[in-house]
């Protein structure tokens, strides 16, 4: 079986990162056939009379046991062997749930879009696409944007009842400094000499975050770290940070891991509290995780009364 017809948000099902996109949809009815004339298959779901076969998630059961057993420091045992196979099984049905909704999505455009894709692959010699798959990862992915599945934002009430229910930690018990920060690996040193001068010359820290800055969690947002207290950052970086003036940029600091470039935007010594408009985007960022979650759980939670969900028992060995 091919595995690129086996496509869907599994990251996002998972509810971990983006919507990008492997996991569970049908294969055609020839593969099956063609399946089933080498070797009989084991069916152990349907999902609105769409079987899912145990060799189909039997890769992924095998890498799940292993991340389980290194996680846990375990040794094998059929239970958890039974919990892993469990775990990919509920991720299938997940998948197939999101991919059976989509096919009534409507997208425009829907087989020039695959027409293009196509070329382009043919032109780069990627021969592992097809235009059956191509559709149904657009179908899905139009689908995940159209209920806002792939980057939901926490509602301004969920972020202003978080703040409330924690207050007293958003006060500054300690020194806090706001930073902004670009780093570097230490095999690109000419890097931060190119972000060093670029700033020293009046370009943007959000630019040159986004140009240079090897951190993916903040580059992309003008190298922001809100606000840190001690023990948050190496010290090399931290005793920097808390000798700086407010908006000051920084000389080039070397650490164990990299070179950093700091800005300081605001200066809260402790017992300062942190008001809500200061923080807003930074719980924001820290609660988009379990809004995703939650969103992703719920729209699962209304597909499923909708489905018929069948779960077949294990064969015993003999039977």
């Amino acid at each position: 079986m091919k595995q690129s017809q086996w496509i869907l948000a599994s990251a996002l099902i998972a509810c971990t990162t983006t919507p990008a996109l492997l996991f569970a949809s049908p294969t055609s009815s020839n593969e099956l056939q063609t399946t089933k004339q080498t070797h009989e298959r084991i069916m152990i779901a349907k999902v609105n009379e769409q079987p899912i076969f145990q060799d189909q998630l039997t890769p992924q059961v095998k890498a799940e046991l292993k991340k389980t057993q290194k996680s846990l420091k375990l040794k094998y045992t059929p239970e958890l062997e039974a919990q892993a196979q469990n775990t990919v099984l509920q991720r299938y049905i997940n998948a197939e749930l999101i991919h059976q909704a989509s096919k009534n999505h409507p997208v425009d455009n829907l087989e020039e879009r695959v027409t293009q894709i196509l070329q382009k692959a043919n032109k780069n010699k990627e021969n592992t696409l097809d235009a059956t798959s191509i559709k149904r990862q657009i179908l899905i992915n139009e689908y995940l944007k159209a209920h806002d599945l792939v980057s939901p934002k926490p509602s301004e009430e969920t972020i202003r009842a978080f703040y409330e229910q924690g207050k007293d930690q958003f006060s500054s018990q300690q020194d806090r400094v706001h930073l902004q920060h670009i780093f570097v690996t230490k095999t690109n040193k000419e890097a931060i000499l190119k972000a060093k001068k670029l700033l020293t010359n009046g370009q943007s820290f959000e630019e040159v975050a986004k140009a240079y800055s090897e951190d993916e969690n903040t580059k992309d947002n003008a190298g922001d770290l809100g606000f840190i207290v001690r023990g948050y950052m190496p010290k090399e970086v931290e005793d920097v940070a808390f000798s700086l003036q407010k908006m000051t940029l920084s000389d080039i600091i070397e650490t164990e891991g990299g070179y950093h470039l700091l800005k300081v935007l605001e200066i809260n010594p402790a017992g300062t509290p942190i008001p809500y408009e200061k923080i807003k985007d930074f719980l924001a960022r820290g609660l988009a995780s379990t809004t995703k979650k939650e969103k992703v759980a719920a729209h699962l939670e209304i597909l499923k009364s909708k489905a018929k969900i069948e779960i077949f028992a294990p064969k015993k060995s003999g039977s």
